[in-house]
């Protein structure tokens, strides 16, 4: 913790780690929580200061890439939303940062942004690109279609389920418009930080990478997802039958 706080320049000052609470009478996972500063100057408080880039947002036509190394690596569900979620397992060690590489990317996005390149930066902490290029479509309401065009990635995918929910870090999907790309290229190969075009935002669905489902599907699992789960909720669980009972 204290390598990444020296690494990134972003100070620790507070935190907490529950490791014995227990909830019906089922234990919970450990959850360390991490407070920390940073500093955001909008324009006029800052040398080429913008205001925060938000997570989804864009016109037909823009491209959505990733920057930040590919990952094709069953590895990385270790420790995954998708492993815990899909099979039932807490297992695996989770992928390990490179803090060089983090920094590079972080500080390639706050250049993109001080340059007015990027329309949006969104990222795949919580998930996986999967999962990041979902909530895209959720949040703006518009589709992203694969293209011909990779963009530097691999044309074929070995482990795609291990691409769409890996947790490996360091990475960030952006919303760059088309005009801008050839300028966003330049300034990840300077900085020596890997880009790679996922897709074009247009139509109604997601359909990159293997996946294809309508904005409209995602949107109802992300709005509605919650209260359908709750409905399952095993009978003798008080907690659930709380729950559900507010619910309704």
């Amino acid at each position: 913790m204290a390598a990444a706080a020296r690494a990134l320049g972003t100070p620790v000052v507070s935190g907490n780690v529950s490791l014995y609470n227990e909830t019906g009478g089922t234990p919970i996972y450990p959850t360390p929580i991490i407070g920390m500063i940073g500093l955001l100057e909008p324009d006029g408080l800052a040398p080429n200061g913008r205001d925060p880039l938000p997570g989804a947002a864009g016109v037909e036509g823009d491209i959505i890439a990733l920057l930040g190394p590919w990952h094709d690596d069953p590895a990385d569900l270790g420790g995954s939303t998708y492993l815990n979620e899909v099979h039932h397992l807490v297992a695996g060690r989770p992928p390990q940062i490179d803090l060089e590489l983090e920094a590079a990317v972080q500080r390639c996005v706050i250049a993109a942004h001080a340059s007015s390149l990027l329309r949006a930066a969104h990222d795949c902490s919580d998930g996986g690109l999967g999962i990041a290029l979902a909530e895209w479509c959720v949040w703006s309401g518009m589709g992203i279609h694969g293209d011909d065009a990779t963009g530097g990635r691999p044309a074929v995918i070995d482990h795609p389920v291990a691409v769409l929910f890996g947790e490996a870090p360091s990475r960030i999907v952006l919303t760059i418009a088309s005009e801008h790309w050839d300028q966003m290229v330049a300034l990840a190969e300077e900085r020596n930080v890997p880009l790679f075009r996922i897709g074009t935002v247009g139509g109604a669905s997601l359909t990159v990478l293997g996946v294809e489902v309508t904005v409209a599907e995602l949107r109802d699992r992300w709005e509605n997802g919650l209260e359908r789960a709750l409905a399952t909720t095993r009978p003798d669980s008080p907690l659930g039958d709380q729950i559900s009972a507010q619910v309704e």
